[in-house]
C-alpha cells in the first residue's frame, strides 16, 4: 500500500553541496520531523536512490553539469511514483518555467531561494499528501 504518513521522504539535488545543505537545514527548521531529507550533488546517484525509495517530494536544480537537470526531472516523473517535483534555477526564464509546469512540476524556485516561497510550495505538497491519505483510507478500509 502507498504510504502517505509523515515523515515524508524529500530529496534535494544540486551540483553545489552548500546549496543542498542550506535548503536541507531550512526545511528541517521550518518543518521539524515532517520530512526525511536526503541530498545529492550527482543527479545519476539521485536517480538510482529515487528508483529504490518512496520519495514524495524532489527539489532539483535544472542547470547542472552535463545538462542533466531536465532529463533527471523527467525521468523521475516517468517512474510513475507520483513524486512532486520542484525546479530551482539561478538562470530563470519564462520558457523554462512554462516547460517545467507542463512537465508536471509543482513549483519553480529562483536562486537565491525565497524560503517563504519554498515554505508555501511545501505546505501545498503536504496538504496534497494529506488529501491523498484521506482518500486512500476511504477507498481501502483499515483492518
Amino acid at each position: 500500500m502507498i504510504n502517505f504518513k509523515e515523515p515524508h521522504n524529500l530529496v534535494i539535488v544540486d551540483d553545489e553541496e552548500d546549496i543542498c545543505e542550506l535548503i536541507s537545514q531550512k526545511i528541517n527548521h521550518m518543518f521539524p520531523e515532517r520530512f526525511v531529507v536526503t541530498t545529492f550533488t550527482n543527479p545519476k546517484e539521485a536517480l538510482a536512490y529515487v528508483e529504490q525509495n518512496d520519495i514524495k517530494i524532489l527539489i532539483s536544480d535544472i542547470n547542472m553539469p552535463g545538462g542533466f537537470g531536465d532529463i533527471f526531472l523527467n525521468k523521475c516523473h516517468e517512474l510513475g511514483q507520483g513524486i512532486m517535483t520542484i525546479t530551482m534555477t539561478g538562470y530563470p526564464n519564462f520558457t523554462k518555467a512554462v516547460m517545467r509546469y507542463r512537465d508536471g512540476d509543482v513549483g519553480f524556485l529562483v536562486k537565491p531561494i525565497d524560503f517563504d516561497q519554498l515554505k508555501g510550495i511545501l505546505n501545498m505538497c503536504l496538504e496534497n499528501l494529506k488529501l491523498w491519505d484521506q482518500l486512500i483510507h476511504k477507498i481501502v478500509p483499515t483492518k
